[in-house]
């Protein structure tokens, strides 16, 4: 289990932020978070053309293995807090690459 658990919803943003952008340098443990949900997230970030494809792009797209053992070491409530800011930061990264 991860020492730093982010709750507020400021580091939530940069986690989620790292995990679309591809960015590192918020700390081992939360670069750690960002790196795990990336893997949650291969496909979406890859279509989306979000440069935290990246981050993760040496993994496999399919490996069930990935959400057994992510699953085990967060929260359930956890991982749908960051997945949903995730969500939102890919939406606006798809909504800007689309504009452009």
């Amino acid at each position: 289990m991860p020492r730093i658990i982010p709750t507020d919803r400021h580091t939530l943003d940069e986690v989620a932020q790292a995990v679309v952008m591809g960015e590192r340098g918020l700390g081992h443990e939360l670069d750690r978070i960002a790196d795990d949900m990336a893997r949650l997230m291969l496909n979406r970030l890859a279509a989306s053309g979000a440069p935290g494809f990246h981050r993760v792009a040496r993994e496999q797209w399919y490996a069930p293995r990935h959400w057994q053992a992510i699953s085990a070491r967060y929260s359930a409530d956890m991982l749908k807090a960051i997945l949903s800011r995730v969500d939102k930061y890919l939406a606006a990264f798809a909504q800007k690459a689309k504009d452009a």
